[in-house]
């Protein structure tokens, strides 16, 4: 009889909503393996003290491979390392997705049962936990932005919902797990998983970096869009021409790690005039507003409004515009005290692909990430749009009586902004898709030649959607296991 009836590798966004959804049945044991450590303490429980995490011991912080596209340079993408997974280090922005595509993965994907009606009502529960709430604070310079969008015809743009509580970080550890965590049947155990340990085609089990094994029933993978496809990679599933690189003898041969999305951002960057910055004044003021009142500019991400655009004027949208008082992307020495203010145009309909593949056979290799950024002219042109429309909104009133001079690119002349795009673009942090359903996976996320192994998490979108993906990896993790239960 197997230790555990199911074991979750992996307790990010998903991992969290799997292990306190299956445990609800008293009789079913999970067991919950994460490589890092609770999300607790102020840095954790304080929105803008993301910029502390990124980097941290609690962020895995790959880099890419210099990437063509953006003139060699490489990217770094943050990654949460902790519970709650990216949830926990993010600007805890939530943005819905769209029926429309979910209605794509249905019909386009062939994926009956994860349409509109299942996925939109999926997100209903993952919205009746996670409780999100209006941003408490926003900057003078991000309700402008909103009005400049309005007044240019952009209807859908407003400031953000977030997922927090009283302006206090609301991770999917602390809205999922820390509930369950008194269950007799729900036990949660710090380790780095090495392995899926098979009997023929079965998944029976999970090796850890430590030697120590854990058998069960049925062992679910949500490690996430890099994290998923590397452990299925050293477990023997993946490109058979990769794996005999890395000594690896292949279970399966599948596409696993191909078909990486990520959500492209150009950032539009200019100094304030008469407004002061978003961090400017006591710090000591700003934590007492923070813990008294639950607002403030400690509640900020940076990020703090939106608005939504086409880059070819009709249909859905393929451009998602972010805008906060902050550089965005490095900073802009010489001018303390003056605020900076960023408009990023994303690219939420990218159609470039790239791939995730693990370093080696053992968990501590690096993996080897590209996301082939800008492989498709068509990405170029769109975010070239998109920038050119961020920098039209910053000359629009009342958003320009609130700027002094745009800086990135620098004011004057006409901007090539294709060369914007290649020099300044970087990752909004949103890479999905490298164990896609449809592809690698079936309707219920079960690894195709397999038994008894299940993905679950950002990896397994077969196409991007129009929106920030922590939504959307929570209403997945529900819709699994719903389907999953018993």
């Amino acid at each position: 009889m197997p230790a555990v009836d199911t074991v979750i590798v992996g307790g990010g966004s998903a991992g969290c909503v799997l292990a306190a959804r299956l445990s609800q049945e008293p009789d079913h044991r999970v067991l919950l393996v994460e490589a890092g450590g609770p999300d607790v303490g102020s840095d954790f429980e304080i929105p803008a003290r993301l910029v502390r995490l990124i980097g941290s011991a609690q962020d895995w912080a790959d880099v890419t491979e210099p990437q063509a596209g953006l003139g060699g340079r490489t990217v770094r993408w943050p990654r949460g390392r902790a519970l709650g997974g990216s949830s926990a280090i993010n600007a805890t922005l939530w943005v819905r997705p769209r029926p429309a595509d979910f209605e794509e993965w249905r019909y386009e994907h062939g994926l009956a049962g994860w349409g509109a009606d299942e996925m939109m009502a999926a997100l209903r529960r993952a919205e009746d936990v996670i409780g999100p709430e209006q941003l408490r604070y926003a900057h003078e310079l991000s309700t402008a932005f909103v009005e400049s969008s309005r007044d240019a015809g952009l209807a859908e743009s407003g400031v953000f919902e977030v997922t927090q509580r009283l302006g206090v970080r609301r991770s999917a550890a602390a809205a999922y797990l820390r509930p369950a965590l008194g269950r007799d049947n729900l036990e949660v155990r710090s380790g780095l998983a090495r392995r899926v340990l098979f009997r023929g085609v079965r998944a029976v089990g999970v090796e850890l970096a430590d030697g120590t094994t854990v058998s069960a029933g049925r062992v679910i993978v949500s490690a996430g869009a890099v994290g998923s496809p590397l452990l299925l990679q050293r477990s023997g599933i993946g490109p058979s021409e990769h794996l005999a690189r890395i000594d690896v003898p292949v279970l399966v041969a599948a596409d696993v790690g191909e078909g990486l999305a990520d959500h492209l951002a150009v950032p539009v960057l200019w100094l304030g005039q008469a407004t002061p910055a978003l961090h400017d004044g006591d710090p000591g003021l700003a934590e007492r507003r923070w813990s008294e009142r639950g607002d403030g500019p400690l509640v900020s991400g940076n990020a703090e409004a939106y608005a939504f655009a086409s880059s070819v004027g009709t249909g859905e949208p393929d451009l998602q515009l972010h805008a906060g008082p902050a550089a965005f992307v490095g900073d802009v020495p010489g001018y303390p005290g003056v605020a900076r203010f960023t408009v990023a145009a994303v690219l939420v309909r990218p159609s470039s692909r790239g791939w995730v593949r693990a370093g080696g056979p053992g968990p501590d290799a690096p993996p080897h990430i590209d996301p082939n950024y800008l492989s498709d002219p068509a990405d170029e042109s769109a975010l070239a749009i998109g920038a050119r429309l961020a920098a039209d909104l910053g000359a629009a009133d009342p958003l320009r009586r609130l700027l002094a001079r745009r800086v990135r690119p620098v004011d004057g002349g006409t901007p090539d902004w294709r060369a914007h795009v290649r020099a300044r673009a970087s990752t909004l942090f949103h890479p999905t898709g490298t164990v896609a359903a449809g592809r690698v996976l079936d309707e219920r996320l079960a690894v195709l030649g397999t038994d008894d192994l299940h993905v679950v998490d950002a990896a397994v979108f077969p196409a991007p959607v129009r929106a920030n993906t922590n939504a959307t990896v929570l209403a997945v993790a529900e819709r699994a296991a719903e389907l999953l239960a018993g």
